[in-house]
């Protein structure tokens, strides 16, 4: 009887396969984790952004005056003339 054997794992070769999976899978958790955190900051940083902007009311001439806090603690102010 003749038998042909090809392309045949060891049970270390099976191990060091597993191993390298489960780094794989322990290096994707990592990364999901490190996206969450990333997304988390984003998020958390366009709320604080959003939250420093204001609608003035000049009572001068009636006109509305947007006034938006910068990252750098600077305050620009906008106007349009109503003619």
């Amino acid at each position: 009887m003749l038998v042909m054997v090809t392309d045949v794992d060891t049970d270390e070769d099976r191990m060091a396969k597993l191993e390298k999976i489960n780094m794989l899978m322990k290096v994707v958790k990592e990364k999901d984790y490190e996206i969450a955190s990333l997304k988390n900051h984003i998020k958390s940083h366009d709320a604080t952004e959003s939250s420093h902007t204001h609608t003035v009311e000049n009572a001068d001439k009636g006109k509305t005056v947007m006034q938006e806090s910068q990252p750098q603690n600077s305050t620009s102010i906008a106007s349009l003339p109503i003619q």
